[in-house]
């Protein structure tokens, strides 16, 4: 008898020994509805963001049961997060940490969860918006989905990428991974938003760009003017969807318009006016890369002031506001062909380039977050100077810091034309060109952002599947950057035929 019992015991020792949870698939979404509804969701397994301090979102991670030999129970109330790859830190109820259990208010903590991100056999889960102690039983071979409802704290790093993780299972196939989203440019509420730039005068010969989006509204977005009663100004606009150069000479009674004949919509479009001093039609438009009109300018005045989204003279408040966003401004001491506007309209420069005076990349800030303290409009050319924001909200979705303008941060000019297909040691993309599926080779954690040939970002997740599906995006060229959880990032070319 007693060899049958310790024959038994061992088996049964074996049997829960080989018990084992694994953390498969996320996903983030808005704490406004039910298990089911929601206003936001993001796509399964990708990087979300968070830009609000003290308010509910909430993350389902599933666990799947991977022995086969038994049920087992698991304590998910001890959610963890890692900081930029550092120590795990347990959340709990308390607001001091990054990130805090926070009731929901449309779903009951300890409400039981049905099916929604896995797919095969299923044991119930559970909802969790504090740190009290349950467990879930997951059958054998089975799936659960657990949901958990968190803030994130005054503590919340900014600058830093977060991962979680379940601590009481054994495997991890994917860690959720959440960031705050930097900004890529500046909106402007029309009311009384204006950037005052440090004065330099116009070149005989120059270029101006920019990004621009406009609900079809009226205002200036860049303008020199005076500081007298004179009220001599030139000026780049947007007018009801026309695109206009103005000109106006008090002392000599000039009065010139150059419009372009193509218009532009609400979406986002490049604007370049170009002014060459050898030719008859001195001063082209462009819009989108493509000439929209041809005109003759003469610039005989000086200024005193130079403003970004309206214009002044005699030291009034400035007025003739520019409503919508705003993106990339380049001022260059250069007449730049079509064939160079659309060489870089799609890409940063790097702020080196011969003959840039000015160049403002609106990269400053995080997403709709309170930006108050990004006041300064940077200039990336060495030794140039920076704008100032005068009476911007930097709070929310107008008025601030805002991502999603078509130029990716980070994507210049000069990578996109030097990166090859040559691997480094530490890093393999294979097969190179494809029909779809690339893998990644590395062992470095990393998160991974694919662009188009335009710039826009189409892609971003982590590297934990190894692999990156582009296969129902059209055949051609995109470029892949990785970046690791240290900050090192290098940026490579994917073909897909």
């Amino acid at each position: 008898m007693s060899k049958k019992i310790t024959l038994f015991l061992l088996l049964l020792s074996n049997y829960l020994c080989f018990a084992s949870a694994n953390q498969n698939s996320y996903r983030w979404r808005n704490d406004d509805g039910t298990e089911t509804s929601a206003s936001w969701k993001a796509e399964l397994n990708t990087i979300s963001t968070s830009n609000s301090q003290d308010q509910p979102f909430r993350l389902r991670i599933s666990l799947n049961e991977t022995s086969g030999y038994s049920e087992t129970s698991y304590d998910v109330s001890r959610l963890e997060y890692s900081k930029d790859g550092n120590n795990w830190v347990l959340i709990n109820n308390n607001t001091t940490n990054d990130f805090y259990f926070i009731n929901s208010s449309n779903v009951v903590n300890h409400s039981a969860t049905t099916q929604q991100i896995t797919s095969g056999p299923f044991s119930p889960g559970i909802f969790k918006s504090n740190a009290d102690p349950y467990e879930v039983t997951i059958s054998t071979s089975t799936i659960t989905e657990v949901e958990y409802s968190i803030a994130r704290s005054a503590s919340y790093d900014e600058t830093a990428i977060y991962q979680f993780r379940i601590a009481s299972v054994e495997g991890y196939s994917q860690y959720p991974l959440l960031k705050t989203q930097p900004a890529t440019h500046l909106n402007f509420d029309g009311n009384d938003d204006y950037i005052q730039l440090t004065h330099f005068e116009k070149p005989n010969e120059f270029t101006i760009e920019a990004w621009v989006k406009n609900d079809y509204n009226t205002g200036n977005i860049i303008c020199w003017g005076k500081n007298s009663n004179d009220t001599s100004h030139t000026k780049l606009r947007v007018d009801d969807g026309d695109v206009d150069f103005y000109i106006y000479d008090y002392v000599n009674d000039i009065n010139n318009t150059i419009s372009s004949s193509i218009s532009i919509n609400s979406n986002w479009h490049h604007i370049a006016v170009v002014k060459n001093a050898n030719a008859t039609n001195n001063l082209e438009i462009y819009i989108d890369g493509v000439l929209g009109a041809t005109g003759t300018a003469t610039i005989n005045i000086t200024s005193d002031n130079l403003l970004i989204g309206g214009r002044s003279y005699n030291n009034l408040a400035p007025f003739e506001l520019y409503e919508g966003n705003l993106d990339e401004v380049r001022i260059w001491n250069t007449a730049k062909t079509a064939t160079e506007i659309n060489d870089s309209k799609n890409c940063e420069l790097l702020g080196n380039e011969t003959g840039l005076l000015a160049y403002y990349t609106f990269n400053q800030g995080y997403d709709q977050v309170n930006n108050d303290g990004v006041t300064t409009l940077t200039n990336s050319v060495s030794g140039g100077s920076n704008g100032v924001l005068n009476n911007f909200n930097l709070y929310g979705t107008t008025s601030n810091w805002l991502s999603g303008s078509p130029v990716a941060s980070g994507v210049t000019c000069a990578s996109l034309a030097t990166s090859s297909f040559i691997n480094s040691e530490d890093l393999l993309l294979y097969p190179n060109p494809t029909s779809g599926i690339f893998n990644i080779g590395t062992e470095k954690e990393s998160i991974i952002t694919v662009y188009d040939v335009l710039g826009k970002e189409i892609i971003l997740q982590n590297n934990n599947s190894k692999t990156i599906d582009i296969s129902h995006y059209p055949n051609g060229m995109y470029f892949i950057k990785i970046t690791t959880i240290s900050g090192e990032s290098s940026l490579h070319k994917l073909v897909k035929k």
